[in-house]
């Protein structure tokens, strides 16, 4: 089992979409999938004037298409050393002052990547076959070289071999030890909560 993760580390969009797919299986599989261009990453946040949204596609930073083997017993996981890595610096915002400042804020050249590790899935309060559920999972979220524990619903809808994922976390900056920055000359006021959402769409096909 620790083989089969370590060869999804450097793909771990992929291998929780495996995860979910096969919950109720315990053998070895072979699925082809296809991240849609609709997946995305957001942070969204808000100041005294505007509010404020970044976006980055999905795939930017995980290959579009893949073909996975994966081998699972039961419906409890453990994953160790499965971290998404989300490049900063791939933002994009019409607010283009509010994403320069938060770049700046978290310190790219230092910490390049916001880090999120799922520490476990479980599937036991979900049924596989249903169209639509939802999964609590622990996701340990690093900012900046600051790390925290938070709990994220996934909410899941599978229909026509599409297996579509939303998740959002509202967190405060000051977790992470970071303070909401103050411009032209304490004129505008950022926020310090954020929300992080993650939107996708996967297309799968069992080989």
């Amino acid at each position: 089992m620790h083989r089969v993760m370590n060869r999804f580390m450097h793909r771990p969009i992929l291998f929780l979409v495996c995860l979910l797919v096969f919950a109720e299986i315990k053998s070895q599989q072979k699925l082809f999938v296809e991240i849609s261009e609709r997946s995305e990453v957001n942070i969204q946040g808000t100041s005294n004037v505007v509010p404020f949204r970044f976006t980055q596609k999905l795939n930017a930073f995980t290959s579009k298409q893949q073909t996975i083997q994966l081998k699972q017993s039961g419906r409890n996981f453990l994953i160790h050393n499965n971290e998404i890595k989300i490049p900063v610096k791939g933002f994009e915002s019409e607010n283009n002052m509010a994403l320069r400042d938060f770049k700046k804020l978290l310190n790219i050249q230092k910490y390049p990547n916001i880090l999120l590790n799922i520490k476990q899935l479980c599937f036991s309060d979900c049924n596989s076959k249903s169209e639509k559920y939802q999964l609590n999972i622990p996701v340990e979220i690093t900012i900046a070289n600051q790390s925290k524990l938070y709990y994220i619903n996934l909410d899941i809808l599978s229909k026509n071999q599409t297996l579509n994922i939303k998740a959002s976390k509202r967190i405060n900056i000051k977790d992470f030890g970071l303070e909401p920055p103050v411009t032209m000359m304490g004129l505008i006021k950022v926020s310090e909560w954020i929300e992080i959402q993650i939107a996708t769409e996967f297309k799968f096909q069992k080989i």
